[in-house]
C-alpha cells in the first residue's frame, strides 16, 4: 500500500479511503437523495392523479352506474380495495425499490411509511369526488375512523414493505 499524503490509496479495489471520506469504488454509483426523493414523489403522483382522475369520473351523475359497478366487488366494506389500495401500494412499492436500487437499503425503506401514509390518505378525497353518502359503509366517528385508517395504513405499509424490499434486492427483472 502507498501512502500520499494523508490519503492511504488501495490499488486493489481502486478506491481512496481517508479519515473523512468512506471507501467509494468504482462501480459504485449512489443515487443522490434529492434525485431519488424526486423521483419517489413524482412516481406517487402520478399514481395518485391517476386514482383522484378516476374516482372524478365515477362520481359524474351521468356514469352513476359504473360507481355501482366499481363498489359492488366489495358490498362489506363499500370500498373497492383492490383499485384503491392494493394496486397503488404494488406500484408504489415497485417503484420505490427501482428507484432505490442503488441506494443503501434504510434510505429505501426510509419511503415506506410515507408513501403508505400518502395512499390512506387519498381516501377521504376519493370519499369527498364519489360522494360520501353512497359509501354506506364510511366510518360514523372519528374513533371507528381512526381504528379504519390506521388498519389501511399498516396493511399497506406492508405491501408498500415488501415490494420494496422485493424489488430493491434484484427479484424482479427490471
Amino acid at each position: 500500500m502507498r501512502k500520499q499524503g494523508n490519503f492511504p490509496l488501495k490499488a486493489d479495489k481502486l478506491s481512496i479511503v481517508g479519515p473523512t471520506t468512506r471507501s467509494m469504488r468504482c462501480d459504485d454509483d449512489p443515487m443522490p437523495l434529492m434525485k431519488q426523493v424526486l423521483m419517489v414523489i413524482c412516481g406517487y403522483l402520478v399514481i395518485a392523479g391517476f386514482e383522484l382522475l378516476m374516482h372524478w369520473i365515477l362520481g359524474l351523475r351521468p356514469l352513476r352506474a359504473l360507481l355501482w359497478v366499481y363498489l359492488w366487488r366489495t358490498p362489506n366494506s363499500g370500498m373497492a380495495l383492490f383499485p384503491d389500495l392494493i394496486l397503488p401500494a404494488v406500484l408504489l412499492g415497485l417503484w420505490n425499490g427501482w428507484v432505490g436500487r442503488k441506494a443503501p437499503v434504510r434510505r429505501a425503506v426510509a419511503f415506506v411509511v410515507p408513501l403508505a401514509a400518502g395512499i390512506v390518505a387519498l381516501f377521504p378525497l376519493y370519499a369527498l369526488l364519489v360522494g360520501q353518502e353512497l359509501i354506506w359503509s364510511w366510518p360514523k366517528n372519528h374513533i371507528e375512523a381512526g381504528l379504519r385508517f390506521a388498519i389501511l395504513l399498516f396493511s399497506t405499509g406492508l405491501f408498500v414493505a415488501f415490494l420494496t424490499a422485493v424489488h430493491h434486492k434484484g427479484l424482479v427483472p427490471n
